[in-house]
């Protein structure tokens, strides 16, 4: 016979395999994803980056070089604060440790005006 040792603490009650809804969700999202088709949803994501990475410096934001990504990097006199100023204002960003810059995750699903706003209120927060 199998002899299993229980874990400490919440790890102990865990399955081993997925939660049902979480599975539920994941074949929905695949349903999203294909409707416009893989390749048109990451061209979406990552010109969505690209919109926010000029906005960005035509706010007079120093943006950090990147290739196509859906990561834009830029500078501010403190991250921490420029991060929980922007938090208290709806955007979840975040800042790289040890660097000056504030990083924000697009994709698909950000709307333009979404990243506009961000573009445009990110330069009072990285002061």
């Amino acid at each position: 016979a199998l002899e299993l040792p229980l874990r400490d603490g919440a790890a102990r009650f865990d399955g081993g395999f997925p939660v049902t809804h979480h599975s539920a969700w994941a074949l929905a999202s695949l349903d999203v994803i294909e409707a416009p088709g893989l390749d048109a949803v990451v061209g979406r994501a990552a010109a969505q980056a690209e919109r926010l990475t000029q906005g960005l410096a035509e706010n007079g934001l120093i943006v950090a070089p990147r290739g196509r990504s859906t990561l834009v990097s830029w500078e501010a006199r403190d991250p921490e604060a420029a991060v929980k100023s922007l938090l208290e204002r709806g955007f979840g960003v975040r800042n790289l440790p040890g660097t000056s810059y504030v990083r924000a995750s697009t994709g698909a699903w950000c709307t333009e005006d979404e990243l506009d706003r961000l573009a445009e209120i990110a330069p009072d927060c990285a002061a």
